[in-house]
């Protein structure tokens, strides 16, 4: 399965403030208190966004991995609805990318063989620029207000970037997802170790960020 972010609540929470103020003109208003996590926009010349978003993750997550075929399964392309339901788990969210100028994203997922544990990647594209940012914080806000069963962690190391600790439940039983979100320019990443009962760490999910982060700065998004 997919982890969609279970924080969505607190998002969807927004999404009429959102609606109102991006209407008027001008962007939301932050709909808690800012954390550490929040990004400022910069005036950073970068280059083009990668015509072929799948180039702008990284081909391996550390660790005894498998990746799922081009285009099989959670490996593709996002559009607005697809998107949407990756990141909130609820189509009805879509006017909050939209709000954001959300262009195209795409999804790419490993497993370990016998298991369900799994890491998926996703990276979002927003024109302009500055739209991911707003973004990140936008998502990123609310995880002083965070449901139970959800932890926030810092990501030490890596600028711009929060993480989630999610304990949940669904028809295999318990399970544990390990998130931590970052923008780069123009780009939104969200990655997710997902494992059943407590099998995934935060060294886990940061050790991708990590990787993914080096990947990011390759292309000219330092």
């Amino acid at each position: 399965m997919e982890l969609w972010r279970a924080r969505a609540a607190s998002v969807l929470a927004a999404v009429s403030i959102v609606s109102v103020l991006v209407g008027c003109g001008g962007h939301a208003a932050k709909s808690v208190a800012a954390t550490s996590t929040s990004v400022a926009t910069t005036t950073t010349t970068l280059p083009p966004a990668p015509a072929d978003l799948r180039t702008a993750i990284i081909n391996q997550v550390p660790g005894n991995y498998y990746e799922q075929p081009t285009g099989i399964g959670l490996d593709g392309p996002l559009d607005l609805k697809s998107a949407t339901l990756a990141e909130f788990g609820d189509s009805t969210a879509s006017d909050v990318l939209q709000k954001f100028d959300f262009q195209r994203g795409y999804r790419r997922a490993w497993f370990i063989s016998g298991s369900t544990k799994e890491v998926i990647i996703r990276v979002l594209l927003f024109d302009p620029p500055g739209e991911a940012n707003f973004f990140y914080n936008y998502v990123v806000d609310p995880l002083s207000t965070l449901p139970a069963g959800e932890t926030a962690f810092d990501v030490p190391g890596i600028a711009n970037a929060g993480g989630v600790t999610d304990r949940y439940h669904d028809s295999t039983g318990s399970r544990l997802a390990q998130n931590v979100d970052l923008v780069r320019g123009p780009l939104f990443v969200s990655m997710v170790v997902d494992a059943p009962g407590t099998g995934a760490t935060t060294a886990e999910v940061i050790a991708v960020a990590q990787a993914e982060v080096a990947k990011l700065a390759s292309l000219g998004y330092p």
